[in-house]
């Protein structure tokens, strides 16, 4: 056992040269990409696409995303694209490390879901350009490249003898962090908007009639999505509910209280 954590400590003590890094990264974004490619063509013949299509993001590209993610952090690969820049500081080493393999394992998922997006756009009968979808999720990579960078990192300072205390702390740090984070963070990964006017009143009739506790109120911006929904998330001491643009649009007061 210890012999095995030295090799696994050495194997990510010392990061690949950033060509064999960049190879790695240009080998999984072309396998993504391909797995893409493929799934929108093979869903699109089946009935229920937009069922099938989350299916697809569900159980495929994202476990995929997962496993970029493990290859890039086993060898040490954000460390590697780091040598491309200016030197930095010893401190914010391993944070721009996780950040950096984060955002990579991110546009790993960019590249496997940009052969998705047509697919998605025309059964589900969407106006949505995909410069926009590409600039939504790359906003979404980002933030939450910074999330986890933020909650994770912290967690280094555990050493590789206590790796079965880390996956449990890990949960629980990421479920706690999310729970009480979430009403801030969601608006730093979508766009929102505080409702004003008409809609302020009208959301604060909907949350009475239906009952519903909450601090505030966030509009998500939908744009041409047509989805319709609405979420309530954080702390009990500290809710708040996010409803889609679509949602106020689509559905009268007896409909949406429901």
């Amino acid at each position: 056992m210890f012999q095995e954590n030295t090799s696994m400590a050495a194997l990510q003590a010392t990061p690949p040269s950033i060509s064999a890094a960049i190879a790695a990264f240009v080998g999984l974004a072309l396998i993504g990409g391909l797995i893409g490619l493929v799934g929108t063509v093979v869903v699109r013949r089946l009935r229920n696409p937009v069922g099938k299509y989350r299916l697809l993001y569900g159980a495929v590209l994202f476990p995929y995303a997962l496993l970029s993610y493990g290859v890039f952090a086993l060898t040490g690969s954000g460390a590697a694209f780091l040598t491309a820049l200016p030197a930095i500081p010893e401190l914010l080493d391993g944070v721009l490390s996780q950040f950096v393999t984060f955002l990579a394992a991110g546009c790993i998922w960019l590249v496997s879901y940009l052969p998705t997006v047509r697919g998605v756009r025309e059964v589900r009968d969407l106006e949505l350009s995909t410069s926009t979808a590409i600039s939504k999720m790359v906003r979404y990579i980002v933030g939450l490249s910074v999330l986890l960078t933020v909650i994770l990192t912290p967690l280094q300072v555990f050493s590789l003898e206590s790796s079965l205390l880390a996956p449990a702390l890990t949960l629980i740090v990421l479920i706690l962090g999310l729970l009480y984070a979430s009403p801030w963070v969601i608006p730093l990964l979508r766009s929102t908007t505080t409702p004003t006017g008409e809609r302020a009143d009208r959301l604060e009739q909907l949350r009475s009639r239906a009952g519903l506790s909450v601090r505030d109120a966030r509009i998500l911006d939908t744009e041409n999505e047509e989805t319709a929904s609405t979420i309530v998330r954080g702390p009990p001491n500290y809710r708040r509910l996010f409803v889609t643009s679509t949602f106020l649009d689509v559905f009268d007061d007896e409909t949406a209280t429901a």
